[in-house]
């Protein structure tokens, strides 16, 4: 509504409203100057804008890079608060063997997102930053050899790449499957090998290593493929026996963080009518989780590895794992619900509730004990399906975007200082009513 109420409008059958008008805000805008740190503009530098409380690669409204004179504008913009961040891609000049360039650095000049300053967008208006001063620092080089699984250089095709959250870079192999990657801002890496079949669809060797880069070239990194590895385990129903119908049900080999590119592409595995899987070509350190339309009822209640659980913790699958994996489904699975309360003390009727395990070791991507839902029209949510154990619960405003994809860990910490502490049983069905967070945690 124009005066920024909520009425609610309760159609009868058959009737159509024509009266109201819905009324949008009007985005806004940031304004400013990207320099060195002389204070000359730098050209061709990308500038995004970040939402308070978002991960650091969700980027909001529409941006170009710098001009000629280092102005930049970012535009359509939400009101609220952001952080500005300038990505160069140049990587820098070379001098008596050390390249320097500019680094990432955040508004108003500092390559830590924690000493970021804020800068508030209103309703159709213009808002004009100070000068963004690039950070410059030195720019690393990563150089070394891959070796095949059975000894000597790996082949020429095989790919090597550098990964870290948001995105990768890859590089080519000699002869002698040497590589270089041009030089690298300091950062945490992991280091990415594998052999692909001749269609690029399967991997057949692998391996992954994390990289720290600080003050240093990385020099003479030896990275040694092993083979990718077939497993086959078996679907548990715990409870009644279940009748699937082939096809309905899979079982995915996921990593912990989605935000890291493994670059496998393992495809799911099609549970049989005897309940059966088999996974092919898994490497590196792996989660395993059902999906498919005969979940319904059941929920994951544990994965298996003989006596193991591992349903939560990584794992870097063998041969000799071949059939001794259960993945265990249950009907005896818990739930939360309940209303949530906005800022005004009105139920809200938007927004997120996210649910997380008091265990820091589980904020991860995958984790079976993270779960998120939207709030309803009605001021209600539900998350069922859950495992038992200790949780938070905190409801998140509107403005404020949660994403599996990337998770922030000092978000997190923040998020758990002011949240509902509860504890669920086996088969529990528990009501929490959550009132929307005052802020957004920084």
């Amino acid at each position: 509504m124009p005066d920024g109420s909520v009425r609610r409008v309760p159609p009868a059958a058959g009737q159509t409203i024509e009266w109201y008008d819905l009324t949008l805000p009007r985005a806004g805008a940031i304004v400013g100057r990207i320099v060195d740190e002389q204070g000359e503009p730098v050209s061709g530098i990308s500038v995004f804008a970040v939402k308070a409380g978002d991960p650091a690669t969700r980027f909001s409204g529409a941006n170009q890079p710098s001009d000629e004179f280092g102005r930049y504008r970012l535009y359509r913009l939400a009101p609220g608060e952001y952080e500005i961040v300038a990505r160069p891609f140049e990587r820098g000049e070379t001098v008596q063997g050390v390249t320097l360039g500019f680094m990432e650095t955040y508004f108003p000049g500092t390559p830590s997102r924690e000493e970021a300053r804020r800068v508030r967008v209103r309703n159709g208006q213009e808002t004009t930053a100070a000068d963004l001063p690039l950070v410059v620092g030195r720019m690393l080089r990563v150089r070394g050899t891959v070796m095949a699984a059975e000894g000597g250089s790996a082949p020429m095709h095989a790919m090597v790449s550098l990964a870290k959250q948001g995105g990768s870079v890859g590089t080519s192999l000699d002869a002698q499957g040497r590589f270089s990657f041009q030089p690298q801002p300091p950062g945490r890496y992991q280091l990415i090998a594998r052999l692909p079949s001749e269609n690029r669809e399967a991997t057949y060797e692998y391996t992954s290593v994390p990289l720290v880069l600080t003050d240093a070239d990385a020099d003479g990194v030896v990275l040694t493929m092993k083979p990718t590895v077939t497993v086959s385990g078996r679907v548990i129903f715990d409870g009644a026996p279940a009748a699937i119908r082939a096809d309905t049900l899979r079982v995915r080999a996921e990593m912990r963080d989605r935000n890291l590119y493994s670059q496998l592409m393992i495809s799911p595995a099609v549970v049989g009518e005897d309940l059966t899987f088999t996974l092919h070509h898994l490497a590196g350190d792996l989660l395993l989780r059902p999906s498919g339309t005969p979940l319904g009822a059941w929920s994951l209640k544990a994965v298996l590895l003989g006596s193991e659980d591992i349903t939560d913790v990584p794992h870097e699958f063998r041969q000799e794992d071949s059939g001794r994996v259960q993945v265990v489904l249950t009907s005896r699975w818990s739930a939360l619900s309940g209303s949530v309360t906005a800022e005004n003390g009105e139920p809200a009727s938007d927004g997120t509730v996210l649910l997380f395990t008091e265990d820091k070791t589980a904020w991860f991507a995958e984790s079976s004990r993270m779960r998120a839902a939207r709030v309803g029209r009605d001021g209600r949510y539900l998350l069922p399906g859950l495992r038992p154990g200790r949780y938070y619960v905190v409801a998140l405003p509107p403005s404020v975007t949660w994403d599996f994809q990337q998770i922030d860990l000092a978000v997190l910490e923040r998020f758990a200082a002011g949240a509902i502490a509860v504890t669920l049983g086996e088969d529990e069905r528990r009501p929490v009513d959550v009132r929307v967070t005052a802020a957004v945690p920084r």
